[in-house]
């Protein structure tokens, strides 16, 4: 298994994220947050739900995933979470390439 380092912006900790254990719906969701920079579950859902409607029912477990392995940070607005990326794409895309 590959393993891949990055380090956070905001505090500069690295995070350790093995590289197999991202599925094609984790990744969808990163993308989904990356291009949005913040997205509530909601926002996640209708994005990937248009190209693939059988992945709605693992999103929240993969957005608690994401989270756990912290490429994902959440904030509570009301009711709902706001999830933001905590590695930009192309430092991702470099630890993958």
């Amino acid at each position: 298994m590959t393993i891949m380092k990055f380090s956070s912006h905001s505090n500069g900790q690295y995070i350790t994220v093995p590289q197999k254990r991202l599925g094609s719906v984790q990744l969808k969701i990163l993308e989904v947050v990356w291009d949005a920079q913040e997205a509530t579950t909601q926002d996640i859902t209708r994005a990937i739900a248009k190209k693939r409607p059988q992945a709605v029912n693992t999103i929240p477990i993969s957005l608690k995933r994401l989270t756990n392995k912290g490429l994902l940070s959440r904030t509570m607005d009301g009711k709902r979470f706001r999830y933001r990326a905590t590695v930009s794409r192309m430092r991702f895309l470099s630890g993958v390439l």
